[in-house]
């Protein structure tokens, strides 16, 4: 079983599924477990995603050819990064919002695209490409 300082109370249903498979359900929402990525890292896109998830957001549709092929290769390591304990889930989800977010009278995908490489991004300065 899992190291989980803010588990529930253990229940007898609790008890089978830990001899059955290891653990239970845990009935909380784990943002107090870094992944193995390190508490403050975790910490910093916990509070990066939050701010992304809280606002509405419009969102160009990803374009076909070698601009989708690029964005879809980042995110695919950033989601075998996360598999791999070497990010945490927030930051993909982050990321595809950051790149696919409409630009106030931008009409177009290929207008911004650009985005994808921006040098905020590359440079991991998340705060800026945020803003």
């Amino acid at each position: 079983m899992h190291n989980d300082p803010n588990l529930q109370g253990i229940t007898p249903a609790d008890r089978k599924l830990i001899e059955v498979y290891g653990d239970t359900i845990h009935q909380n929402d784990g943002r107090h477990l870094d992944g193995g990525i390190g508490i403050q890292e975790d910490r910093k896109w916990q509070r990066l995603h939050f701010r992304v998830a809280s606002c509405t957001l419009a969102l160009y549709d990803l374009p076909n050819g070698r601009w989708a092929n690029r964005f879809l290769e980042i995110q695919t390591k950033l989601w075998r990064d996360t598999r791999q304990r070497d990010c945490n889930s927030e930051k993909p989800l982050v990321f595809a919002a950051c790149i696919l977010c409409k630009v106030k009278d931008v009409k177009r995908f290929s207008d911004v695209k650009q985005l994808i490489w921006a040098e905020e991004w590359k440079r991991r300065q998340w705060e800026e490409v945020m803003q």
